[in-house]
């Protein structure tokens, strides 16, 4: 393949920074140090209604986790897998009840496909009591019968007969559906009647899917998208996402490794903390990491880069010179999504440069642009008491806690959770000299 446009087009393609790795690309997982799904898929069988939490920063591979573990226990479990983003209209706004009944939803739908019928009587009693914790204002909008049509899932059978059909048509479902949910339900407290329903609606529906083929297992991706601190609060320091009488994994938001949220939420659920891949030392003095785990981290994300180069039957040396992949694998801080976005952003910049001279690979002036356009687009949010926050955890290794700012860092990716036996946190690498002492 030449240095031509296409090629840097494809590329650009290939390293699309808001697709999800799916379940037909499981030939691009890279596991990693620190992964989680193999440690969750080890402690199932030993609790059959366990409940887990994988928290971790935005773009640290979560979603390709549960991916990955879904696809894994394919023919052991029934997987449930719900994809809550194109699922509802708000994901920030989400109240356990709507998880609740989206879990339900999402269990008739991956019934259905695969040939199991939920008795009409269980999906009723799913709907009505769901209407019955709806807002007034809500009641009049939503429809629970075309929610069960409009869950998303992220985890099928792709050998099923017409499962590119199942596909289609759910992503149909869920655009109808998605302008909908998002805080319709009112505030419902363990032990209220509509809840207890929908409870017992949902173990009759598992029940059911038990006494018919493996025993379910449900993923629920998308509620580490929540920024909103209440939210967050709601969700995971309460027992009612824990209720349910399956096997859950959820992934959650990268405030939950904090040791206040960690104390609570672990004391319902198992938290698992999915950090970064160490890619360098650590600027914090009381850390000290292993030269050899540092390359192991690169090495990780240098294989995340040539996997998808393969399919295009290319190698890194074909698109990258060795320092240039360096640069952006250092500047990623470890997140596997800064690095894809990093090295989509170079392509573009990489075919001007082709055009103006010749060379056709990504060099250490192109990195180096790349970079400077991302760290531009961060840098414009920070405010001083910002700043300050990220003075202070470069040279203590964890946040303040001090007002939201603190958690407000962590949740857009300008904090970053590392471990080394424990766990210490860093400003995003490429925030270094933004400002002095960053």
């Amino acid at each position: 393949m030449g240095a031509t446009a296409e090629r840097w087009m494809t590329l650009y393609g290939l390293f699309n920074p808001r697709r999800r790795l799916g379940e037909a690309e499981q030939d691009l997982y890279v596991s990693r140090p620190g992964a989680v799904a193999d440690h969750i898929l080890r402690r199932i069988p030993f609790e059959p209604c366990g409940k887990w939490i994988i928290a971790g920063t935005p773009g640290s591979g979560k979603s390709s986790e549960l991916v990955h573990l879904g696809r894994k226990v394919w023919d052991e479990y029934t997987v449930v897998a719900l994809d809550l983003p194109p699922s509802v209209a708000q994901v920030n706004r989400m109240t356990p009840p709507e998880v609740l009944f989206l879990v339900g939803a999402a269990a008739v739908r991956r019934a259905r496909e695969g040939g199991i019928g939920i008795p009409d009587a269980t999906v009723a009693a799913l709907t009505s009591s769901f209407t019955d914790m709806l807002q007034p204002d809500a009641a009049e909008r939503v429809e629970p019968r075309d929610l069960l049509e409009g869950v998303a899932l992220f985890v099928s059978n792709l050998a099923a007969p017409g499962s590119a059909a199942v596909v289609q048509a759910a992503t149909g479902a869920a655009k109808m559906a998605a302008s909908v949910l998002g805080g319709t339900t009112r505030d419902v407290r363990e032990g209220e009647a509509a809840l207890g329903r929908l409870l017992a609606a949902l173990d009759a529906i598992f029940a059911h899917l038990a006494n018919t083929g493996p025993r379910p297992l449900v993923l629920i991706d998308g509620l580490d998208k929540v920024q909103d601190h209440a939210v967050i609060r709601s969700l995971f320091n309460s027992r009612l996402l824990s209720l349910p009488s399956a096997a859950m994994v959820f992934s959650g938001p990268i405030t939950l490794m904090l040791s206040a949220y960690w104390k609570t939420a672990g004391d319902i659920f198992q938290c698992e903390r999915l950090t970064n891949l160490v890619v360098g030392p650590s600027p914090v003095a009381r850390v000290k990491v292993p030269p050899d785990k540092v390359e192991a981290g690169k090495a990780a994300l240098r294989e995340v880069v040539g996997r998808r180069l393969t399919r295009l039957e290319l190698r890194i040396d074909d698109v990258f010179a060795p320092d240039a992949l360096d640069e952006l694998v250092v500047c990623s801080g470890g997140v596997l999504r800064d690095l894809i976005q990093l090295v989509n952003r170079c392509c573009p910049i990489a075919h001007e440069k082709a055009q103006r001279d010749g060379k056709a690979v990504v060099d250490l002036d192109v990195a180096r642009l790349a970079i400077g356009e991302y760290r531009k687009e961060m840098e414009i949010t920070l405010t001083g008491r910002r700043i300050e926050e990220l003075r202070r955890v470069r040279l203590n290794g964890e946040p303040s806690g001090e007002g939201e700012e603190s958690d407000d860092l962590l949740l857009t990716g300008f904090i970053l959770p590392y471990a080394n036996g424990g766990v210490w946190f860093e400003p995003h690498p490429i925030l270094r000299g933004v400002r002095e002492g960053v």
